[in-house]
């Protein structure tokens, strides 16, 4: 299971549930008719509740600047937004901006912010698995992994973040990640460090009938893996980022995986190594980046596998993927959302260890104990919710820390409809739903809350007229 679903866990059983509950306090500046009319000069903009947190990576997110004209509607749309792409940040637990007249047209702007917790140190039982749904299909406790994460999500104050990962018995990881969001003055640059260092027990080395077949020696290590990485971030504006990033991979195997399969590496091989090197870009103008309700994103990602820099490498792909979607609130309660992705790879065979599609990250609802291997794929996923209980407040006054003590909460139902297509022209003869329509239906329970907590209780139907009863930790897209 992913770190990212414990640490949703820890959290969750520590009581320190949330999400976009900023929206839940209400602001001052609401639209007054009789002022539609008129403008504003922003006279001086104060923050308070920031403790920890830098002033200026709070200016980094707002529409406006001290000394701005601004008529009344524009403000109104402004400060919502403001409050939007603070919450966005993931580094508050609520948000508040207030107008406050200070002179004829001129006006201060006030943004209050309660802070979240930003250290966690968070103690790692994982088993090794794509999914928590995959995992209970066949419960096994021998195949976990147990350490410590320990991460600072606002080092510095600068929304820096600094992790460190270890985690030892079935598969064994060592990781340090750094990254500066801003490293000039225009706060428009950043760079990011990765380091991991990975050895396993078990491996994965086939899909057969589009479940995944397992090699495991408890003696040896089947396999090690070394990978480094370094990146550079533009942010020009307030949504777009383009993001470059260079990466070396290197991993070797044990014989008996060649034995097994000659695809692992391609030729036979029991050793891998290259650099990747990758282009993405994305403009996000969601009103949530955990659980989006309205508003729109889109992402594309250009990656070339292989760069000729090394004598030994032997893989030269490149494939893109690309991403958008849209989100409405249609009436009072309801919400529809609707998202679409596409792979579309070089028709050259690639290595199994390095081939994706369906199945990991991205999957149709109600295949989610399916892998679909492929080197192509277009994904269509939609849902229509209904607000059940709007975003509320609870106060734990018994807590003494303000992190904890007020939990905000939300629950939605929801119907959904996915469909996919994944093209493989190398290993699809023993794999069936390859190359097929893959179409899933189904109805769920969504419960959010903040410190990025998702927990969403599905009910899905496949093409296959399997159905069964899933559990996720994050937003469907």
């Amino acid at each position: 299971m992913q770190i990212s679903m414990l640490k949703a866990l820890a959290i969750f059983c520590f009581f320190n549930f949330s999400l976009k509950a900023g929206e839940l306090l209400p602001d001052s500046a609401k639209v007054d008719p009789q002022r539609n009319s008129r403008s504003f000069v922003i006279n001086n903009i104060t923050i308070s509740g920031n403790n920890k947190t830098k002033s200026r990576i709070i200016l980094r997110e707002l529409p406006f600047k001290a000394g701005d004209t601004i008529s009344q509607p524009d403000l109104d749309a402004a400060l919502l937004q403001s409050k939007n792409n603070l919450l966005n940040t993931l580094l508050f637990i609520f948000v508040r901006i207030d107008t406050i007249p200070f002179f004829e047209h001129r006006i201060d702007i006030h943004i209050d912010v309660k802070e979240r917790w930003y250290i966690f140190p968070v103690p790692i039982f994982e088993i090794a698995e794509r999914n928590f749904n995959t995992w209970l299909e066949n419960p096994d406790l021998r195949r976990a992994s147990y350490g410590f994460y320990l991460i600072d999500e606002n080092f510095r104050g600068l929304k820096e973040n600094l992790a460190l990962k270890v985690r030892l018995g079935y598969a064994e990881q060592y990781e340090l990640t750094y990254r500066i969001p801003y490293i000039d003055k225009q706060q428009m640059s950043g760079l990011g460090f990765g380091f991991s260092y990975n050895r396993n027990h078990e491996i994965i080395y086939k899909t057969f009938n589009n479940k995944l077949l397992f090699y495991k020696n408890l003696a040896v290590y089947v396999r090690d893996e070394w990978t480094g990485r370094v990146s550079y971030t533009r942010r020009s504006g307030l949504y777009a980022t383009q993001t470059a990033e260079l990466r070396y991979v290197k991993s070797s195997i044990e014989d008996s995986v060649v034995s097994l399969t000659k695809d692992y590496f391609l030729g036979g091989a029991k050793s891998f190594e290259l650099f990747m090197l990758t282009y993405a870009f994305k403009f996000d103008r969601r009103d949530s980046r955990i659980y989006p309700l309205k508003g729109y994103y889109f992402g594309a990602d250009f990656v070339k596998q292989g760069l000729g820099i090394l004598g030994n490498e032997n893989v030269n792909l490149f494939y893109i993927i690309a991403s958008g979607r849209k989100y409405w609130q249609l009436h009072n309660r309801f919400y529809f959302g609707a998202s679409v992705k596409a792979k579309l790879s070089m028709n050259e065979k690639p290595p199994y260890y390095i081939q994706r599609a369906l199945g990991f990250g991205d999957y149709v609802r109600g295949y989610e104990l399916y892998v679909i291997d492929g080197q192509n794929f277009a994904l269509l996923k939609t849902n229509l919710r209904y607000q059940i209980i709007k975003p509320r407040v609870l106060h734990l006054d018994f807590i003494p820390t303000e992190k904890f003590n007020t939990i905000p909460y939300a629950f939605y139902f929801s119907v959904f409809a996915d469909g996919a297509y994944v093209k493989d022209d190398f290993y699809y003869k023993t794999n069936p739903l390859t190359n097929n329509w893959l179409l899933g239906r189904g109805v769920g329970v969504d419960f959010v809350s903040y410190y990025d907590t998702v927990i969403r209780f599905e009910y899905a139907w496949n093409r296959m007229s399997e159905n069964a009863f899933y559990i996720h930790f994050t937003s469907p897209f």
